[in-house]
């Protein structure tokens, strides 16, 4: 389970990784952790794989219209020799809104140090006992 841990998220983390589950933090304001002559850091390097990744045109998304919008829109700046997003600040100013959707699909790029592959463990049903926890 990839969760943006800036923020909110680092709180939502460890309560994951309390009931157990297979839990990676992203954290998207740090180095890359793939290429990093080629990205000034981890949002860039995960937005970037996430449109190659369009590229292959082995790909299936939700027909959900803010998530196509959302993956419209950004621009990229190459210019300094490596690869920049444009700003969310400035995503959030032409959508009217955060790129929520998109910021959530490109979160599953951040996991492996191997690009496009998997080598998490877990392979198990998730069990959670919801009546138990809150009463």
């Amino acid at each position: 389970i990839s969760v943006d841990s800036n923020g909110l998220g680092y709180g939502l983390a460890a309560e994951l990784r309390g009931m157990g589950l297979p839990v990676f933090e992203c954290n998207t304001t740090t180095s890359p952790t793939r290429n990093p002559d080629r990205y000034f850091r981890l949002r860039d390097q995960v937005w970037i794989e996430m449109a190659e990744w369009f590229q292959t045109e082995n790909v299936r998304i939700p027909n959900n219209p803010k998530l196509v919008e959302e993956l419209c829109e950004p621009t990229f700046d190459d210019s300094k020799g490596k690869i920049k997003v444009e700003d969310k600040k400035d995503m959030k100013k032409k959508l009217g809104r955060s790129p929520d959707y998109a910021d959530a699909l490109t979160l599953t790029f951040g996991p492996s140090k191997l690009r496009l592959s998997n080598n998490g463990s877990w392979s198990k049903p998730i069990k959670y006992d919801w009546v138990a926890t809150y009463q």
